[in-house]
């Protein structure tokens, strides 16, 4: 069994150094089998997991840039998300460790190209660091790369990469400290004690889960050394301290002072029953198919293996110190509780979760932890060296029972927006609101879940803004949002009321100040989106800039409205026309063969046009029921009136000269009918006519 870790140099070092560069390549190719569809587009393209985070991973390493190099202000402490509360980023899954990768990649790719090359990194050193570690402890190499490759691809791990937890990504701490301290008792080193020091600050600045699940190996192993190294005890203990200072000194720069201030407020702490949804079954360990979601299971290769290195194994009896360490972690991620058809057995995961405040949510997440060290007791049974055949076939039964070669779901990444890059040029302080509005806390959340991916546009405009993702917030900071009247009914926590809304929003543009507000069409239903567009056009305190696709973009009043214009073309036929509507029309859908709105018996329409000037107003609409009339109108007077046909027809009227001067065009129906009323519809909305397009086209142009 190997003592340490050696890259001398001659025949025997190049050698060696041909396996390790080889073991390195291996993994390289086995990430790319697991990636597959990422590779081949690796700057278009972000993984598609139903908890993706790819937003906010790619705004954590943004923001900690933004910090530093602009703003030249401590990256732990923020309110440029979830404004307007100032946020500890030390309770939240900001892994700076990955900073130090991110920054000189990113010069070199674009996003999202830049965390998934450190994706398919991260499985790499996981691989190639769990190979060493598990060279140190086993007599055959070919165990040791077997063993690596089931931990490094273990459904879990594949699950973190799907769903975009870069946090997660670093396994290869947990095989690398083991490493590490083999190390220290090995050789009796400074430099291995520092090296070792500088690793568990490393948990520091990568998650705390970590801190939660080394102990759990550390500890018992670090048992084992010390009487392994019985004669060199006391010298090991002493490197082991040096260790924990550095750490500590380590720490105290960061992120110690950040952790020590605090949050705001209390987060409630998860329920067992919680915790139990986030736990491995009972049933990933008795041979049966895993069920989704894939970090409930460990594969089948693994106990299958187990239970041959218990029938059939043998070896020193140090194998059974790591069976017994590997059955802890796997009996935590069970959860609170198990439960055989009615019974209830409490389970010892609960004193984990009390003695942590139940803020500790993820049961499962113990399960690597446990393999980990499962996978050097079937190495240390099963001794004999693999025969070629036999590591063959080996392999491919990690292929397939850990899915490698499974179709990698991917999505296309958030779609860009020119507005966003203008704002980012304008150099005034203010804030973004983007509806609908979501704040989320890692595990809850105010508003729908896509409005939180709306943090990866700050990368690009730099300014303030409410929505976001940002982990363990304290309790009290969604009610703030859910109890105002604009943000929560941004939110579709409340209904609206129209005057407390609007009053909020115009005292909000003078005093956080709002700058703009983002309306997501894509994140909203067309009725919300409509609703939402409506009561925008109607406030005086922010006016329409421009759409752009599903993005509708208000500003504020104070920041300067776009001219008016002297011609205008509504298209309901497709995309394009919603910033312009207000009040009385239903979503687009097909009628009488072609796309179009259906009215209500009172519609409004914003019209940017200047009052100065007389217009031909054109349109191609049918009526709904016989004899209907249409009235147009403007600031509260009737213009001109026009009876619509049943077919779609094109109809002309006159506008004279200021009759627009509330940029508002009115239509009134005389009726709408109900087509459950008249046909055996069961369709309940009222309908006076349908649109296909309206045109207001300037006839002549007055001096202003």
């Amino acid at each position: 069994m190997p003592t340490h870790i050696s890259f001398g140099f001659g025949r025997k070092s190049y050698r060696r150094l041909q396996l390790h560069l080889a073991i390195i390549a291996c993994f390289g190719l086995f990430a790319v089998l697991v990636l597959n569809r990422l590779v081949l587009d690796l700057g278009n393209v972000v993984s598609d997991g139903p908890l993706n985070d790819y937003h906010l991973f790619t705004w954590n390493y943004w923001w900690i840039d933004y910090a530093l190099n602009h703003l030249h202000v401590n990256p732990y402490f923020t309110d440029f998300l979830l404004f307007p509360t100032q946020h500890n980023l030390a309770f939240h899954t900001l892994t700076p460790i990955l900073y130090p990768i991110y920054k000189p990649l990113s010069l070199l790719l674009s996003d999202p190209a830049t965390l998934n090359f450190i994706l398919w990194g991260s499985f790499i050193a996981t691989g190639y660091v769990t190979f060493l570690f598990l060279k140190s402890q086993l007599s055959s190499i070919r165990s040791a790369f077997i063993g690596s490759l089931i931990f490094t691809f273990l459904p879990a791990m594949i699950d973190h990469a799907i769903n975009y937890h870069a946090n997660m990504w670093l396994m290869a701490w947990v095989p690398g400290l083991l490493l590490l301290w083999d190390q220290v008792a090995r050789r009796r080193t400074i430099l291995w004690a520092v090296l070792f020091g500088i690793g568990l600050w490393g948990l520091w600045l990568t998650d705390f889960q970590y801190l939660v699940w080394m102990p759990f190996l550390l500890i018992p192993f670090g048992l084992w050394t010390l009487h392994r190294e019985a004669a060199q005890r006391g010298r090991v203990i002493g490197l082991g301290v040096v260790a924990l200072v550095i750490m500590l000194a380590l720490a105290m720069i960061v992120p110690l002072p950040a952790v020590l201030q605090g949050q705001a407020g209390v987060t409630s702490p998860a329920r067992y029953l919680t915790a139990q949804a986030y736990s491995l079954p009972l049933d990933a360990f008795l041979l049966k198919p895993p069920t989704p979601p894939a970090d409930r299971s460990i594969g089948q290769l693994v106990i299958l293996l187990l239970i041959a290195a218990i029938l059939f194994g043998s070896g020193t009896r140090q194998r059974w110190l790591w069976l017994a360490i590997g059955c802890v972690p796997l009996l935590l991620s069970l959860g609170p509780t198990l439960q055989i058809g009615t019974l209830e057995i409490p389970l010892p995961y609960r004193l984990l979760h009390d003695a942590l405040g139940g803020l500790y949510r993820f049961p499962s997440r113990f399960a690597p932890i446990g393999v980990l060290a499962i996978l050097v007791f079937i190495g240390q049974s099963l001794r004999a060296q693999p025969q070629l055949w036999l590591t063959s076939l080996l392999i491919l039964l990690v292929v397939v029972d850990e899915n490698i070669v499974a179709p990698f779901p991917i999505q296309a990444p958030l779609p860009d927006y020119q507005i966003y890059h203008r704002i980012g040029e304008e150099e005034a302080d203010y804030v973004l609101l983007d509806v609908p509005l979501t704040v989320h806390s890692g595990w809850s959340q105010l508003g729908g879940d896509q409005g939180q991916r709306a943090m990866w546009y700050q990368r690009i405009h730099h300014k303030r803004q409410v929505n976001g993702s940002l982990s363990r917030i304290p309790d009290v900071e969604p009610l703030f949002y859910e109890e105002s009247p604009l943000l929560g009914w941004f939110a579709g926590e409340h209904a609206l009321d129209p005057d407390a809304a609007g009053a909020e929003l115009t005292q909000l543009t003078e005093t956080w100040p709002v700058g703009y507000i983002m309306v997501h069409l894509g994140w909203l239903t067309p009725d919300q989106g409509l609703s939402v567009v409506g009561f925008l056009n109607q406030q005086p305190s922010v006016c329409l800039v421009t759409q752009e696709r599903d993005l509708v973009v208000f500003r504020s009043r104070k920041l300067g409205c776009p001219d008016l214009q002297q011609s205008i073309k509504l298209d309901f036929t497709q995309q394009g026309d919603e910033a312009y509507l207000i009040d009385g029309w239903y979503p687009r859908e097909t009628i009488g063969g072609s796309e179009a709105r259906w009215a209500h018996d009172a519609i409004k329409v914003y019209v940017p046009l200047r009052a100065d000037v007389d217009y031909q107003l054109t349109f191609r609409a049918l009526g709904y029921g016989d004899g209907r009339t249409l009235t147009i109108g403007s600031d509260g007077k009737p213009l001109a009136s026009v009876t619509l046909t049943s077919d779609w027809d094109t109809y002309t009227l006159t506008i004279p000269a200021q009759s627009l001067t509330d940029q508002t065009l009115t239509l009134f129906a005389n009726g709408a009918l109900r087509p459950m009323d008249v046909t055996d519809s069961s369709d309940e909305r009222r309908l006076s006519a349908a649109f296909m397009w309206i045109e207001i086209a300037s006839v002549t142009t007055k001096s202003p």
